[in-house]
């Protein structure tokens, strides 16, 4: 069995908050469950948006964080009924917005059939139960509050639970489990105001909170108990604008908060065995070096996984989680590194930590004669780095500069170093007067208004031909009397012609203009 250290994103969300609250509308609703609302080793499949499939970028869902925590969460997602980009204290949350006709037979239902939805988002996933209980925490926000309370702009906000064990009058059996906490009471706009549980409500209108909506809720709990822990759930998150569209409403979810517990606990802590799904822990070890770092993975489930990967924060992920893992980054900065297993379709991510690099290397250099045959010369130079020029593998005293002089036969390479060192393959010289031979090939015409001929003089060879940013075009072996023909856009490009053992024979440079 194995060990699983659960770190907990505390992303929260709020929609709206003047200058403290920042929206976020960039990630598709799949990245959202995935990286924002559920807690480590949450495994998740079949994320929906509005009734299809959540892998597209929707104005209804967003991340946001507010600094201010101005209604107790301080960063997560939101979802509304209208735009959560209008979400804001200076927006236009209470103005009309593009109604959204996606129907929900549970929201109806919830409704008692009493009221007609016009506006409306759904989230929904499946997801496997680690533990046997759930939680997570939300608020409900709206503008119908105060002046629509107890008529038929009733907006209502219902989590959806259904799978084995449970038993209700909705989807699949399902059952709500967003409700007024002691009650069996839904959270909707005539449930909960001023008059009716007003020790969950706040009227923003007095309560110097910059939030774009007249009045919201408290921190609520959404909680659910008797999951058959390995049985595969599936839930559904309604936010519904009833009988008009002109009023929207919203619902701010507590990032890294949709959690799996157990209840039922061993001795000195442990688990019970029907319980061991929640003991899930991930530990990596890493280490870091100039942008590259090592990962060892020492992570045990007692689940049974299909795949595992690292997601290393900046885009890209690794193609498997072996015991020893390298991996560079491209540029300097903080990435947040996780890791992912999967059960067949289902995906858990654990995040192990903040990775901070501080230097990566410069690109490796590539280095050449220069076309007077005296001077080895650096093609590819950042501008940046520091260089060092090496001679059989000994730095050249005062040799710092994008060329050097040939000092004699020899295995030449140079080191740029802009905090992290990047040394060049060598090139070999085997005497000075060799690499100023005009005659082993020719090319001509130099320069040329179209293609050049590249004729080999001499015995086989290798032909390397680079652009001026060092990028390896052309890579031909020529048998004697043989020709090519460099056919490139116009720019500087120089020709290497390589002997036996990596011999540098004749360097060109030659122009095609």
């Amino acid at each position: 069995m194995k060990k699983i250290f659960t770190l907990f994103l505390s992303a929260s969300l709020a929609c709206g908050v003047q200058a403290q609250v920042v929206i976020d509308n960039s990630q598709t609703g799949q990245a959202i469950v995935e990286n924002i609302f559920l807690g480590n080793g949450i495994f998740v499949a079949n994320v929906m948006l509005n009734g299809a499939s959540a892998d597209y970028v929707s104005d209804q869902l967003a991340t946001f964080s507010d600094a201010s925590n101005g209604i107790g969460i301080g960063q997560g997602l939101c979802m509304s009924t209208g735009v959560v980009s209008n979400m804001t204290a200076e927006g236009s949350a209470g103005n009309p917005s593009n109604p959204y006709s996606f129907q929900d037979p549970d929201i109806l239902a919830l409704l008692t059939n009493e009221f007609v939805v016009n506006d409306l988002a759904s989230l929904e996933f499946d997801f496997i139960a680690t533990g046997d209980i759930c939680n997570f925490q939300y608020v409900f926000a709206s503008d119908e509050y105060p002046e629509f309370v107890e008529t038929a702009f009733n907006d209502h906000f219902g989590f959806f639970v259904s799978g084995p064990g449970i038993e209700g009058p909705y989807s699949n059996g399902g059952i709500n489990i967003a409700l007024i906490p002691g009650t069996t009471e839904s959270v909707g706009i005539n449930s909960l105001n001023a008059a009716e549980h007003a020790e969950f409500y706040i009227d923003n209108l007095n309560s110097g909170i910059s939030v774009g909506f007249d009045a919201f809720t408290t921190v609520l709990n959404a909680h659910i108990e008797n999951l058959v822990v390995g049985e595969t759930y599936h839930v559904k998150l309604v936010i519904a604008d009833v009988s008009d569209s002109a009023l929207d409403s919203g619902v701010f979810l507590r990032g890294d908060s949709f959690q799996q517990e157990c209840s039922q606990g061993g001795a000195n802590g442990t688990m019970t065995e029907t319980c061991m799904l929640s003991t899930l822990n991930a530990e990596v070890h890493y280490t870091e070096n100039c942008g590259t770092i090592s990962l060892t993975n020492l992570s045990e489930m007692n689940i049974e996984t299909t795949n595992c990967y690292y997601d290393m924060g900046d885009g890209n992920t690794t193609a498997a989680c072996d015991a020893n893992t390298m991996y560079s980054y491209d540029a300097p900065g903080t990435y947040t590194l996780k890791l992912v297993y999967e059960v067949g379709a289902f995906k858990a991510k654990f995040t192990v930590g903040e990775i901070l690099i501080s230097d990566t290397p410069p690109v490796t250099p590539i280095i050449g004669i220069d076309g007077d045959g005296a001077n080895i010369l650096i093609q590819n130079w950042d501008g940046v780095s520091g260089l060092q020029w090496l001679l059989n593998g000994t730095a050249i005293a005062g040799a710092t500069g994008t060329s050097t002089p040939l000092l004699g036969s020899g295995l030449y390479s140079v080191v740029a170093n802009n905090g992290c060192p990047m040394e060049s393959a060598g090139l070999q010289v085997n005497s000075v007067a060799e690499s100023m031979i005009n005659n082993v090939f020719a090319a001509y015409p130099n320069p040329s208004d179209d293609v050049i001929n590249v004729r080999m003089n001499a015995s086989n060879a290798r032909f390397d031909v680079y652009n001026s940013a060092g990028q390896l075009v052309v890579s031909e072996i020529l048998r004697q009397g043989q020709e090519m023909l460099l056919d490139q856009p116009a720019g500087v490009y120089h020709v290497n012609c390589i002997g036996d053992e990596e011999r540098l024979l004749q360097h060109m440079r030659v122009v095609v203009r």
